[in-house]
């Protein structure tokens, strides 16, 4: 069991980055602390297949409630 996660972020965090002025959202479903990355959901809500990869852990942000 893991008490601590030194990435700042936990399973089913949101999380958004903003690129050339668009705001793209997803969802934490894996973190590898090892190598500080978190794979990623970031599927279209509409979408019938799922995008998911690895991303360093600084690529995105955590979205505050």
């Amino acid at each position: 069991m893991t008490l601590f996660n030194s990435t700042g972020f936990e399973i089913e965090d949101k999380v958004f980055i903003v690129l050339e002025g668009i705001k793209y959202f997803g969802t934490v479903k894996k973190t590898d602390e090892r190598l500080d990355r978190i794979m990623v959901d970031y599927s279209a809500e509409m979408s019938r297949s799922s995008a998911l990869d690895w991303f360093h852990k600084s690529f995105w942000e955590k979205v505050n409630n």
